[in-house]
């Protein structure tokens, strides 16, 4: 982000000195108004941004008396949640309790914008206002629907999904104000009732609940267990008390736009809800085989590019990243120029594991936010793998099948005919955001308008110092 600053910073300054050339031109007899101009300008910034140059940005009951929406930060311990949740190297989103933003703090009104997800580098999951429009809003809000009012014991399988690992809920509202709902007594009632929510401890008014392991669906993980679901993402709450959300589920329903290429696949069983029960139909092949299953392994390079190292993997099988679907998330097979450094190359990748799902087969190393440009190659690169749909109502999924993804290093020789079916699978694969190489050209343009405009800004300034020049050495001298 830098060079686009440091562009459009380039781009006032010229603009403000040719502004500055016109007013003083036409207006400005002398420099004392120019220069009084100037001082009531850097007045105004120094004013509108000492909260930021002092570090107080958040006013309290001695600052700011007359701010009702002050926050004491000590009281309820916001610095010491940050430190806990942000020291978890992991992936994992947070649900906040209660659900709704708008509501009473004790001293005055909150804003519809909590202020935990500024302070916690982690994906949390509030409560929008109006109609849903996307799944996963939808989907989130139906889950606490049914965990404040809906009766069911096993919600956290659903919350998995999403790949909830803790929920807070927050005790410094003024409940007062609307008595009955979303009450601390009331909310704790709905958790205290659920399989697989634990209580953690308390940061101050602040609750610390976590999903068990034994739900906890990590951010991408893979599944040999493919349902086709009839109907649509509000059907999958009623899923929440059956066993088909345990394991590693992969469902597709089959009344979302995204999944009507799933049609042709014949291979894959269909729940369909009949006489007050869910049953499935169709082949049982897709249950899991004992010694099939691959394992993986993932690291998050930036939150636009994944890396996922897949080992053991013998026969088909899908890849569930649980993201909000977009159709220009993208799965490329990373390829390895030299044989012998294709081991080397991925320790180093995977080097450093911080978290482990025995139960799922799958393994998380430590994440980094490393800024990657050279991505801008996959803008003109087509996906290596094509079958992409829209999995477990909100998330993405693809189909991958070992023997016709499997890119061998270059210069080795690549099995064929039951060699190739027999061998066990190893791939490096690559989740990407396709839109971000737009961003790169962005930057590319915009370096480049950078450097138009100081070689602009330098030649003017070098002209006018000849032009000058030029006119002291043309005057005649006076004798």
């Amino acid at each position: 982000m830098a060079p686009v600053f440091l562009s459009i910073a380039v781009l006032i300054g010229i603009s403000i000195d040719n502004i500055r050339r016109l007013v003083k031109k036409d207006f400005m007899k002398t420099n004392r108004l120019y220069f009084m101009l100037w001082i009531i300008l850097l007045v105004l910034i120094v004013y509108y941004s000492q909260s930021f140059i002092l570090g107080e940005m958040f006013p309290t009951k001695n600052k700011n008396p007359g701010n009702p929406a002050h926050l004491d930060m000590g009281k309820y311990n916001l610095l010491e949640i940050s430190h806990y949740l942000n020291s978890k190297n992991v992936d994992f989103r947070i649900v906040l309790l209660p659900y709704r933003n708008r509501n009473m703090y004790y001293g005055g009104p909150c804003t519809s914008t909590p202020l935990l997800p500024y302070i916690i580098r982690k994906n949390f999951l509030v409560q929008f206002f109006g109609k849903a429009k996307s799944s996963s809003w939808l989907l989130q809000n139906l889950m606490v629907n049914n965990l404040y009012y809906g009766g069911l014991s096993n919600i956290s399988k659903a919350l998995a999904l999403l790949n909830t690992r803790y929920i807070i809920q927050r005790n410094n509202y003024n409940y007062d104000v609307r008595p009955g709902r979303d009450t601390p007594i009331f909310i704790k009632k709905c958790l205290k009732q659920q399989k697989g929510i634990d209580f953690i401890c308390s940061f101050g008014g602040l609750d610390l609940y976590k999903i068990s392991d034994e739900y906890f669906l990590p951010h991408i993980y893979p599944s040999t267990t493919p349902t086709i679901v009839d109907g649509n993402i509000e059907t999958l709450i009623s899923l929440a008390e059956t066993k088909y959300l345990e394991g590693k589920p992969a469902l597709f329903f089959n009344a979302q736009e995204e999944n009507r290429a799933l049609k042709k696949k014949k291979n894959i069983p269909k729940l369909v809800f009949s006489q007050d029960k869910w049953e499935l139909l169709g082949p049982s092949s897709s249950h899991p085989v004992v010694n099939q299953e691959p394992e993986i392994t993932f690291k998050k390079i930036n939150p636009t590019k994944y890396l996922v190292k897949i080992e053991g993997a013998k026969k088909p099988f899908w890849l569930v990243f649980s993201e909000s679907f977009h159709p220009q998330w993208r799965a490329y097979v990373k390829k390895s120029k030299i044989k012998n450094q294709t081991s080397k190359i991925k320790e180093r990748n995977f080097d450093e594991i911080v978290a482990e799902y025995p139960r799922l087969g799958v393994r998380e190393a430590r994440h980094l936010q490393k800024f990657t440009p050279g991505d801008i190659r996959y803008l003109f690169r087509k996906a290596d793998i094509k079958e992409h749909f829209m999995v477990n109502g909100y998330a993405n999924a693809w189909c991958i099948d070992p023997s016709k993804v499997q890119s061998p290093p270059r210069g080795s020789r690549v099995p064929s005919g039951r060699e190739a079916k027999s061998k066990v699978k190893e791939m490096e694969i690559v989740l990407y955001f396709w839109p971000q190489s737009l961003f790169y050209l962005g930057l590319i343009i915009s370096g480049l308008t950078l450097l138009g405009c100081i070689g602009y800004l330098g030649f003017s300034l070098v002209k006018r110092k000849k032009k000058g020049k030029h006119r002291v050495e043309s005057t005649p001298r006076r004798v």
